[in-house]
Parts: structure tokens; sequence; C-alpha cells
């Protein structure tokens, strides 16, 4: 499993994905910090704080930007060895399918947690950028726990992407739905139904924002993991029973 992981690093290191997705995961912080300051200028009354800018930027994260990025990272790492037609190669090799799929979700859930921390740190720093007041260690503490909360939440939203790549063997099909799903995250975040919606109610799971939509944490969480289990068990059989062709 170790093997898989670390191979799964080095072609990373390769690959001008990591750029790509590290540039992409900056876009909620850049473009919450162009509209507060956009709004300053018109206000000059309003007053910009880290508290504004953090809430925003992760929801931007989750529901918009960082759904289509960490959809496109999936779709990378599990059709990679297809459009390379190196998979043959790869479980012909001591490797069970079982650990191959592991190991391509542990470094899927990786990158996420990496990627989340990047757009933490980037909105933190186009605060101080902007002048953004009312810093302190509470907003950074909570602040943390609410980015990563809603992105282990949004992961386990993401397997049926998974099997969508695996099924399709193409990055576009993933994508295209994910751009479907963050355009209903939109129309519905403001209704009630926004916490029956898996990848919305991800978002307001793990930012305790289920109390304005009349739900206990329950149903929403209940939804949020069959999701995952759907996915994962169908990515998993799939893969599993796939005839692999060179």
């Amino acid at each position: 499993m170790h093997n898989i992981v670390h191979g799964e690093f080095l072609k990373l290191k390769r690959s001008k994905m990591f750029l790509i997705c590290l540039l992409g995961s900056l876009t909620a912080p850049i473009m919450v910090f162009i509209g507060l300051l956009k709004s300053h200028l018109e206000n000059p009354l309003e007053i910009i704080t880290y508290g504004d800018l953090l809430d925003q930027t992760n929801m931007y994260v989750v529901l918009l930007f960082g759904l289509v990025v960490y959809v496109v990272i999936a779709a990378y790492l599990f059709s990679r060895e297809y459009t390379e037609h190196t998979l043959k190669s790869v479980i012909t090799t001591p490797v069970s399918r079982a650990k191959y799929i592991t190991g391509k979700y542990i470094m899927f859930f990786i990158w996420i947690m990496f990627l989340t921390l990047v757009a933490w740190l980037g909105t933190f720093f186009f605060g101080a950028l902007g002048g953004a007041s009312d810093f302190s260690w509470a907003i950074v503490s909570q602040s943390f726990s609410h980015f990563y909360a809603a992105a282990i939440l949004l992961y386990l939203t993401l397997t049926p992407f998974v099997f969508i790549t695996l099924w399709m063997k193409s990055l576009v099909p993933a994508i295209v739905v994910a751009a479907a799903i963050s355009m209903g995250n939109v129309a519905l975040f403001n209704d009630s139904l926004a916490a029956l919606f898996p990848w919305t109610s991800a978002f307001l799971l793990g930012t305790d924002q289920l109390g304005t939509y009349g739900y206990t944490p329950t149903i929403p969480l209940v939804i949020v993991v069959v999701t995952f289990l759907a996915g994962l068990v169908a990515s998993f059989l799939y893969f599993k029973r796939e005839d692999v062709k060179l």
C-alpha cells in the first residue's frame, strides 16, 4: 500500500496537474478577496474582516470551485492509467486490485487535505494583503476546523465521481456532472432542501449551519455516508470485475 501511494506521489511530482490544481485551490480566496475589496472601494466605511473572508471562501471552495477542482483530481487519478494504457502492466505486478484502488483513494484524500490547507492559508494571505481586521486566534481555530470538517465531508461525497470515471474511463463525464452539481448547490443553498442534498449538506454540516435550515445533523450525515458507501462499493466492485484490456 505504501508503495502505491508513494508511486502516486512520484507521478504527481512529474505532472503539470499539480500546479494546475494548486492554482485552482487559490481561485476561491482570490475571488472572495476581489469581491470584498470591490465592495469596500464602493463603500469605504465597510470593514473587511477575516471572519467574512474565511466564511465566504470556505463556502465557495466546498460548493463551487473546490468541488470542480477535486473532481478533476479524482478523474485524473483514476483515469490516468486508462489514458496512458499502463493499467495492464500495473495490475499484473504483485498488487491486488483492492490495494490499487485503495491507494488511489488515499492519495485523493491527501491531495484534498493539502489543497484545503492552501486555500485556508491563501485566505489569510489575501486578508493581510487587503488589510482585513478582527484577526484572532479564535478565528484561526474555528476557521481551520470548519475548513477541514467541510473538506472531509465533501471528500465522502465524491466517491460517485470515482465510479463515473472508472466506468466511462475519461475525465470529461465526471467533470460535467460536477459542474451540474455545483449549479445545483447554488440553486438549493437558500432552500430547506439544501440540508438533504449531499454536496450542500457537507458544507452545512462542516460549518454548523444546519440549525438555520431546521434539521438536526442526523439525517444529512446519513445521506452523506450513504453517498460515500454507494460510490465506494460501486467503484470497488466495478474495478474488481472489469476485464482490463491492453
